[in-house]
């Protein structure tokens, strides 16, 4: 379903759903993916994989129990968490509209920033179909932070620091699906031109970027 709106979007150039319906889809599809990554990719002998160097088997399976309730409690958070995550990107969003006197709705705003999260939704597809194909002896740390058909698959992930491979990541096809989605959506409300589009559409996106890479690079100096 949600694979088929994607592909449509640049043909009609809008959805013929509700921002409501739309947000339900995207939350539904994410709800199966998680519970199909838990159930069938991070296993407990992926953990074994992943820990055995850290922990003893009899800690890794504690540690694996524990992990399994608190997944219960996160399917029934990730509703609400991407709701919030959506309004937080609006309100980033509507910030240098405002600064412009640009006036496009809240709502209206809310609904680009969610077609655009299908590209982070088809992302986690990816990713998931991708490690599908990998024994659960192969599944290493490193195959699990890199993103697919991303920049980082080029490189050797130990001859670069976490922060590094975080930039090297954010060059990816769905990086680049997502700001567009976001400029297409814009120019579509015909209150923008599109020369500010892509401005403001690639200063969030930077924005993003650099907050993300700051929480990366403090929990590395953290862990490090």
């Amino acid at each position: 379903m949600t694979i088929s709106i994607v592909r449509e979007l640049p043909i009609k150039g809008e959805l013929n759903l509700k921002t409501w319906q739309l947000f339900i889809i995207i939350a539904v599809a994410n709800l199966v993916i998680a519970w199909v990554w838990n159930q069938y990719i991070l296993t407990r002998d992926v953990y074994y994989n992943l820990l055995a160097d850290q922990l003893e088997a009899n800690r890794i399976d504690e540690y694996f129990d524990l992990t399994r309730k608190f997944t219960l409690w996160a399917y029934l958070f990730q509703p609400a968490l991407l709701w919030m995550q959506i309004i937080f990107f609006t309100l980033l969003l509507q910030t240098p509209l405002m600064l412009l006197n640009i006036e496009i709705p809240f709502n209206q705003i809310f609904r680009i920033v969610l077609i655009a999260s299908l590209a982070t939704t088809a992302l986690a597809l990816i990713q998931l179909l991708k490690l599908s194909f990998y024994p659960p002896e192969e599944i290493t740390a490193n195959v699990l932070n890199i993103v697919p058909f991303s920049t980082a698959e080029l490189v050797e992930m130990s001859e670069y620091p976490l922060t590094s491979i975080f930039m090297l990541n954010k060059f990816n096809p769905f990086e680049f699906l997502w700001t567009f989605l976001l400029y297409k959506e814009l120019v579509n409300t015909k209150t923008i031109k599109k020369e500010s589009s892509l401005i403001i559409v690639f200063g969030l996106w930077l924005v993003i970027v650099l907050f993300q890479w700051g929480i990366v690079a403090y929990f590395s100096g953290v862990n490090g």
